[in-house]
């Protein structure tokens, strides 16, 4: 939301003018947004272990692709709350009635993969409910670009 709430009307209207994409628009703002989520989780799962000692969770490589689909995931779901919100006077209390339904299945697959791999299970069934929620948002944010750009200029 930080995104698009530091963007004027004019800027808004300059970019459209200019003629950039804005499924690209979406894609730009997505793949910034999964970069920071990712930092963010890189320098915050050392920390837990530190102050929190859990039990060791053994190395498992599909959890590098779970954290990278969650970011993805919760990156374009803020970014549609965004642009869904955009030049609403009640976007503060908007935004999160919109968002936290659809991340329920990001956090659950994100959850329950990481206890399938403390428990020494398959995660395949919670990576392809992150799979199938992340392909059903960039589905939605690319056909939903180009008229969110129209109402929002």
């Amino acid at each position: 939301m930080r995104q698009t709430g530091a963007e004027t009307l004019g800027q808004r209207r300059q970019l459209a003018l200019v003629g950039v994409d804005p499924v690209a628009r979406f894609a730009g703002r997505t793949v910034s947004g999964s970069v920071l989520i990712l930092v963010v989780l890189v320098v915050t799962a050392p920390l837990i272990f530190l102050f929190y000692q859990p039990p060791p969770v053994p190395w498992n490589w599909s959890m590098v692709g779970v954290m990278v689909l969650f970011a993805a995931g919760m990156a374009m779901l803020s970014t549609l709350a965004g642009d869904v919100t955009t030049g609403l006077a009640t976007r503060t209390a908007l935004a999160p009635l919109l968002v936290v339904p659809v991340s329920v299945p990001l956090l659950l697959g994100a959850a329950q993969a990481l206890e399938s791999v403390v428990r020494g299970r398959t995660t395949l069934p919670w990576v392809l409910t992150l799979v199938i929620t992340d392909l059903a948002l960039a589905v939605t944010g690319v056909v939903t670009a180009r008229p969110l750009e129209d109402s929002n200029t």
